[in-house]
């Protein structure tokens, strides 16, 4: 955790000095902080740039989904959710598996399901790691 408090020291003064971060280094300096646990962090990060005007992609949300999912916030999984569709970005099949995967792990799968026909009729192609994640819905 203290290398990932050093990068974040660092990234931090390259913002005070005028630089603007690109949506992937945002996306893997959250994705750091989720690994490590320190979702306070990772959500700060994320406000913080936003309020600078640097502006999600589906990346940077689906990393954020994710690390929030991991950390049991649903609630703010839900505001991020709308948030996105507000701003017209809408989910790839890397954020609908993400969302099935946690509904199917926390056992509500009729949500999952649902999802999953939301993603079809969409026109979201499902992957192989769709498939993966349906599978767990089958009856053993």
């Amino acid at each position: 955790a203290g290398q990932v408090n050093q990068a974040y020291d660092i990234f931090k003064e390259l913002i005070d000095c005028g630089f603007a971060p690109d949506v992937f280094t945002l996306s893997i300096l959250m994705n750091t902080f989720g690994k490590v646990g320190n979702m306070r962090a990772a959500c700060a990060l994320f406000n913080q740039l936003k309020c600078r005007g640097v502006v999600p992609n589906i990346v940077v949300y689906g990393v954020y989904i994710a690390n929030l999912m991991k950390a049991g916030e649903t609630r703010m999984v839900c505001d991020i959710l709308h948030e996105m569709r507000s701003a017209g970005c809408a989910l790839d099949v890397v954020v609908y598996n993400i969302l099935m995967g946690y509904l199917i792990k926390v056992g509500n799968l009729d949500s999952a399901r649902n999802l999953y026909q939301e993603m079809i009729c969409s026109g979201v192609n499902p992957n192989e790691t769709t498939l993966q994640i349906m599978l767990k819905l089958r009856p053993s």
